[in-house]
């Protein structure tokens, strides 16, 4: 068995350790399993500060999937459907909102009618121009009408295989159709290290041989599940600093080198009448000319590779408004101030002597 408890924050949690094969040869049947599960989240609630406890075959990571056939469709959906197994109290714990229909109840038994919650994504999927609420559905056998699962609830979306992978279409199973062993999640008002000792002490109490093996944040659970990706975006973020870095330091030098190139056209128009103001312009018009197609080149290159990084990011597009302005903002600024920096100290020298200097 895997048990998980989630803080009021959702940021503790505590793990026994997973051993299906195990739960399954000393709780072999059924009853015996639910009646596990009954008994340690009816203790595991009566603990102080625990506010919600509920239990699940999966919270975090891919869940066991399947094709599915839809009652009055002739055949079946190879698109997978996920199911797990769940308590009543499940999206409750988790706060997952319930978008029509119902949850799981007590009137949910192994002998009453099999039900399923789906989330919205199953729902605008399988049937995106009728109410799913009532319609029927198997993973087995459809001649066999036990097998057939009545939709009685639908539930918001979540990301439990990972914040950076797509909405999978989900379904749920009240755990006294199915039972088996699950994750235990408990929600607390307070510290939830502080019912850590009262824990184990209910679970030795109830099986001496189930182990309680490890006590960690719930974070870091997620930390492990995007560690790879969130070391990508670390990476292509520090490298992508230091490129707008080198590019700024490089534009500027170039820049600045360009104008004092030209420290003798500024003397000479100063020498003959021209305005400092009249200079000033059409140097920084020259350097916007120049840095302006820079730029249009750029963002063509960018518009091109752009779909490359569509894997390393999640909640943004490639082409994002705001990052390609801000980075546009920034190297506008360098160039402005590389052509108005070099170009402010020519001036202030006396024409006279640039002239006799070249």
């Amino acid at each position: 068995m895997h048990a998980l408890v989630l803080a009021q924050d959702l940021r503790l949690a505590l793990r026994l350790i997973r051993r299906e094969r195990w739960f399954a040869t000393k709780y072999p049947e059924a009853a015996a399993r639910q009646e596990f599960f009954d008994r340690l989240l009816e203790r595991v609630r009566a603990l102080p500060g625990v506010t919600g406890a509920a239990a699940g075959s999966v919270v975090l990571g891919r869940s066991s999937s399947s094709s599915f056939t839809i009652e009055g469709r002739p055949e079946a959906i190879q698109q997978p459907l996920t199911f797990d197994i769940i308590t009543p109290d499940f999206f409750r714990v988790l706060q997952v909102p319930l978008l029509g229909g119902r949850f799981f109840s007590d009137r949910d038994r192994a002998d009453s009618q099999r039900v399923a919650i789906i989330n919205e994504t199953t729902a605008k999927t399988h049937w995106p121009n009728e109410d799913p609420l009532g319609k029927r559905f198997t993973f087995g056998d459809p001649d066999d009408d036990a097998q057939w699962s009545t939709v009685v609830g639908i539930v918001a979306d979540t990301r439990r295989a990972g914040v950076d992978r797509p909405v999978r279409t989900e379904s749920y199973q009240p755990y006294t159709q199915d039972p088996r062993s699950m994750t235990v999640l408990i929600r607390t008002a307070g510290e939830p290290a502080a019912i850590v000792p009262a824990l184990r002490a209910v679970v030795r109490d109830l099986d001496p041989d189930q182990p309680l093996a490890r006590v960690a944040p719930l974070e870091e659970s997620i930390d492990i599940q995007t560690a790879a990706r969130r070391f990508n975006t670390w990476l292509l973020g520090a490298f992508g600093a230091a490129a707008i870095a080198l590019t700024a330091i490089g534009l500027y030098s170039l820049l600045a080198y360009l104008v004092a190139l030209r420290r003798h056209e500024m003397a000479v128009r100063l020498a003959i009448g021209g305005s400092p103001g009249h200079v000033l312009r059409l140097i920084v018009r020259h350097v916007s000319l120049v840095v302006g197609s820079g730029i249009s080149l750029g963002l063509a290159g960018a518009l091109t590779t752009a779909r490359s990084m569509r894997g390393l990011l999640f909640g943004i597009e490639p082409w994002d408004p705001l990052s390609q302005t801000a980075t546009i903002a920034a190297l506008g600024l360098v160039a402005v101030a590389a052509a108005w920096i070099p170009t402010r100290r020519a001036m202030r020298v006396d024409p006279a002597i640039v002239l006799r200097t070249e």
